[in-house]
């Protein structure tokens, strides 16, 4: 008897917990869309709302809230945006350069870069770090309820002009990453703004 009525005082709670959950969802829903109200598209749909003249650049959105101070608010937004842009180019970077490992067929450049694992991040971190401070604010947008969204971008051409100027990289990789950049960066957007299986 004790077990039964312990059981429906569980289930009890827990339709109650969940009843809460879905009504503060609403209430969290509701909120947002009213504090977006007249927002540019690409605060709340991130990147996939932007592509710039004609997708020739990196994009970054970045979003912070919870403070009074708005020069904290507007710069912390811009380094998030810019963290993104980091992240991208990291991924890129890395998948180019491994890319360009299995075009190697021998020779002596084989062993200097074919078979060294740990070339494609080393590769991404350089170019990354020399890469970011070629970024720039392209928009800001300030929401009703005190939050900050700041839009980031890096010109493609910005980037190979930076690529081809970074010296001690092989010339080999560095022609095939400042060929191929604009496609691969534009695949890996399109890859990232996929809806992921769930959501």
């Amino acid at each position: 008897m004790l077990r039964k009525i312990t059981l429906v005082a569980m289930s009890l709670m827990i339709a109650f917990a969940f009843g809460c959950a879905k009504k503060q969802t609403a209430k969290t829903g509701a909120s947002f869309a009213k504090s977006m109200k007249g927002a540019p598209e690409w605060a709340y749909k991130g990147c996939s709302a932007f592509s710039g003249e004609k997708k020739k650049w990196i994009c970054g959105v970045g979003v912070m809230g919870g403070t009074n101070n708005l020069a904290m608010c507007r710069d912390m937004a811009t380094a998030r945006g810019r963290q993104q842009i980091a992240e991208t180019m990291n991924l890129g970077f890395t998948g180019l350069t491994q890319d360009y490992q299995q075009t190697m067929t021998g020779g002596a450049a084989y062993g200097k870069a074919a078979d060294d694992e740990q070339l494609p991040s080393r590769v991404a971190e350089q170019l990354t770090e020399i890469s970011l401070p070629g970024t720039r604010v392209e928009d800001m947008y300030f929401s009703d309820n005190g939050e900050c969204f700041s839009l980031v971008v890096l010109d493609l051409h910005a980037l190979e002009t930076a690529i081809s100027s970074v010296s001690g990289l092989d010339a080999g990789i560095k022609e095939h990453i400042t060929r191929n950049a604009e496609k691969a960066f534009d695949d890996l957007h399109k890859r990232l703004q996929r809806p992921k299986s769930g959501d």
